[in-house]
């Protein structure tokens, strides 16, 4: 009897968990999940830090991270869908939202890169960026120029303000 072979998967990117959400939505079929997404928005932030502490570098469990980043995305599509709709909470927990994730990364709390990360969900979720989280975004690709990025990584992020004029809020899909 042969031994079977532990299978080798390469490591997901949220590219590759939006790909396979855009084939086959997280929540289709499951009105839990929904009503989930419509009561509990404030799990942004809850998202976000899974996702920060899970991530590599810092954190060794990059598919449980996508997991993460993947729900953030759902929860600021339900909460675009709420401001599309006229609720003013609904915008203030967006705007809040960016503005935590500005300051946790300016004050060394979550590594930088998880702009990149945050920045897709929200086009994902057709949020545009704040103007604060479009600056910390350009700073963080000028530090990155300085040699703190690995080179791959500095190139796909000039590559994505290239690509979108210098304004983030307007970058077409990366996807």
């Amino acid at each position: 009897m042969s031994k079977a072979q532990p299978s080798r998967r390469p490591q997901m990117s949220m590219r590759d968990g939006s790909r396979a959400r855009s084939k086959r939505p997280v929540a289709a079929g499951q009105p839990e999940f929904h009503r989930y997404c419509e009561n509990c928005p404030r799990e942004i932030f809850a998202a976000f830090t899974g996702a920060a502490r899970h991530m590599p570098p810092a954190g060794k469990d990059e598919p449980l991270a996508i997991g993460y980043l993947l729900l953030l995305q759902e929860l600021l599509t339900h909460l675009r869908y709420r401001t599309d709709r006229g609720h003013a909470d609904a915008a203030k927990l967006i705007a809040d939202f960016q503005a935590d994730v500005v300051a946790q990364i300016e004050a060394g709390r979550v590594d930088g890169s998880m702009l990149l990360f945050v920045s897709e969900a929200l086009h994902e979720a057709k949020i545009p960026a704040s103007p604060e989280f479009v600056a910390a975004s350009a700073q963080f690709i000028e530090r990155s120029q300085d040699g703190l990025l690995p080179a791959d990584a500095d190139a796909a992020l000039a590559g994505i303000l290239e690509a979108c004029g210098g304004d983030l809020c307007s970058r077409p899909s990366m996807l």
